[in-house]
């Protein structure tokens, strides 16, 4: 095989276990919304008010959905913008400790792999 094929396989498999990092994290963040939903539905029907810590997951993280879809979005169709989107939110995932920070550096290692042409 050519070094071109074989950069493209590499960037292809990057591609892809970049894509399933993101779905992973996308999954997870899809529970979190659910458990963010569970506790804001007790604290209605217990009148216990909503704490701030709540409010503050039931913005955020689906926030952070929204930026890895968006990021999956840009990988598939090989923009810069979403190799560059998909390092700032690995940047972020190293931030949450066990797992985030692993997936985090998987992610990072897989976009060292890309190759874009600007």
């Amino acid at each position: 095989m050519s070094n071109t094929t074989e950069a493209i396989e590499t960037e292809s498999y990057a591609v892809s276990a970049a894509l399933s990092v993101h779905y992973i994290v996308m999954a997870l963040y899809s529970f979190g919304i659910f458990g963010v939903l569970v506790f804001l539905f007790i604290s209605v029907m217990t009148n216990t008010g909503i704490d701030i810590l709540q409010a503050a997951l039931l913005l955020f993280v689906p926030i952070l959905f929204s930026l890895h879809l968006l990021a999956v979005k840009g990988l598939k169709r090989a923009k810069a913008w979403g190799y560059n989107t998909s390092k700032i939110l690995a940047y972020i995932l190293l931030l949450g400790f066990p797992f985030g920070t692993v997936l985090g550096v998987i992610l990072l290692i897989q976009l060292s792999k890309f190759r874009f042409s600007k």
